[in-house]
């Protein structure tokens, strides 16, 4: 009885992963999709995979999050051409595209060790 149980339980597992492994790849196929274009925009400046909130689509990682695409702009111009091409709660195939400001990316300094 206990190894039924045992064989259930790692067949449930199994489909969890599954389900999600699926849609983690449905997102990579959008994130894809929009990579072809999305850096044509002046001041896009980075594109992921994230985590949503499944009602609104806006980007937010808690325990009930969905795969969603995030593209990241540099400049407040491209933030308001991005909002304006994909909207809060834009799906792309079933993927929501959540918009973030990230501004310039700069490389830091590093420290080396050893002098």
């Amino acid at each position: 009885m206990k190894i039924k149980i045992a064989l259930a339980v790692l067949a449930l597992s199994m489909t969890t992963w599954a389900r999600a492994l699926d849609k983690i790849g449905n997102a990579q196929k959008v994130k894809t999709y929009l990579e072809k274009t999305i850096f044509e925009i002046k001041g896009v400046n980075g594109i992921g995979i994230g985590g949503c909130n499944p009602r609104t689509g806006q980007q937010d990682v808690d325990h009930n999050f969905v795969y969603c695409v995030v593209v990241y702009a540099e400049t407040k111009q491209a933030l308001k051409t991005l909002k304006g091409l994909y909207p809060m709660g834009t799906q792309i195939r079933g993927v929501f595209i959540a918009i973030e400001y990230m501004g310039k990316i700069v490389p830091e300094p590093r420290m080396s060790a050893g002098g």
